[in-house]
C-alpha cells in the first residue's frame, strides 16, 4: 500500500477526521524529512564501507509497500556493533552538514540510548534514522540467554536513567508519574556503570567468530539471527531510493512479526499515524 492508497481508504472511511488532507500532508512533509536523513545515511555507510541494513518497521515498508509504511514515519537501521567506532568517526567528518548524528558517544549529555541521525531544524525526538547495534552471541545457549538477559536489562536501565521527564511526559501526568517512579526506582545505579556494563557486553564477541548476533535492545531475545543470513544483504532499488536489505528479509520479518504481509485495521493504522503527528507536532513546536 502506498501514500496514495492509505489516503484515499482514509478520505472515504466512516472514521476519516477532520482536515485529515491536511494533516497527512504536513505527516507526509515529516516522513519526505526523514527519508532524507536515511539516503543521506546510506550515502554515508556506501561510500565508507560500514555494514548496515534496513530494519524492523523500514524492512517492511521496502518489502511490502515499496518505501516507506504509509501511516508510519519513523526510519530504523541496523549496525554491527564493532562498526560503531568506524560510523562515528565518519559521522563526525563526512556528514552531510545539513544532518546531524546525536548519541552518548558524542555528545555525554545525549538523552537517547541509541543513536540517533537526524535532519538541521527537527529535534531528535521528532524526525530521526535510529541506528540498532547487533552484536555477537556466545555458540553455546546457557551464555547466549545469559547475554540477552542482562543486555535487555542494561538497555532499560540506561534508557530509564536518560530520560527527561518534562520533555518525555509530553504534558501528561499519568505519563510523568510513570517515569518518576521507573527513575526512583534506579536512583542509586550509576549511569557510567551502566554504560560501560553495555558496552562490555556488547563486545564482548565478533560477528565473524560465532553463528548468531542480535540486535543490543531490551527485547534482543526476540531477535536472534543467524549472523552470515542476517549479512547477507543487497541493495534494493525503490521509487523513493535504493537502499540496502537482507536477503533474508522474509525469515527476519516473520521472526519478530509473525505475518507482516498483513495490514491492520484502518482504525489502528489511522490512531498509529496520528499519534505520531502529535508526537512530531510536539516536539516542533517545542523547538520554535
Amino acid at each position: 500500500m502506498n501514500q496514495k492508497e492509505f489516503l484515499e481508504e482514509v478520505l472515504t472511511s466512516d472514521i476519516c477526521p477532520d482536515d485529515f488532507e491536511m494533516r497527512y500532508a504536513r505527516f507526509q512533509k515529516y516522513q519526505e524529512a526523514a527519508l532524507n536523513t536515511l539516503r543521506e545515511f546510506h550515502r554515508l555507510c556506501e561510500n565508507y564501507g560500514i555494514r548496515y541494513q534496513l530494519a524492523y518497521g523500514s524492512l517492511i515498508g521496502a518489502v511490502r509497500d515499496a518505501g516507506q509504511i504509509p501511516w508510519d514515519y519513523d526510519i530504523d537501521v541496523f549496525i554491527p556493533y564493532e562498526d560503531k567506532e568506524k560510523l562515528i568517526f565518519r559521522l563526525k567528518n563526512d556528514l552531510d552538514p545539513n544532518f546531524y548524528a546525536y548519541c552518548p558517544e558524542i555528545d555525554p549529555l545525549c538523552k537517547h540510548t541509541l543513536m540517533r541521525i537526524s535532519p538541521v531544524g527537527y529535534d531528535s525526538n521528532a524526525i530521526h534514522v535510529d541506528v540498532f547495534y547487533v552484536m555477537a552471541l556466545p555458540d553455546d545457549e546457557e551464555g547466549k540467554k545469559q547475554i540477552l538477559n542482562n543486555i535487555a536489562k542494561l538497555y532499560h536501565t540506561r534508557a530509564v536513567k536518560k530520560t527527561n521527564i518534562i520533555s518525555a511526559s509530553r504534558g501528561s501526568k499519568k505519563r510523568m508519574i510513570k517515569l518518576l517512579l521507573e527513575k526512583i526506582k534506579y536512583l542509586f545505579v550509576s549511569q557510567k556503570w551502566a554504560e560501560e556494563e553495555y558496552d562490555r557486553r556488547c563486545s564482548m564477541y565478533k560477528l565473524e567468530e560465532t553463528e548468531c548476533c542480535a540486535p543490543a535492545t531490551y527485547d534482543a531475545d526476540k531477535c536472534v539471527y543467524y549472523t552470515k543470513k542476517l549479512w547477507d544483504t543487497e541493495i534494493v532499488d525503490l521509487p523513493i531510493g535504493s537502499f540496502r536489505i537482507t536477503k533474508d528479509y522474509d525469515q527476519t520479518l516473520r521472526q519478530y512479526y509473525g505475518n507482516y504481509m498483513h495490514i491492520l485495521p484502518l482504525d489502528v493504522r489511522l490512531k498509529e499515524m496520528l499519534n505520531s503527528l502529535e508526537r512530531i507536532d510536539y516536539y516542533v513546536a517545542l523547538g520554535n
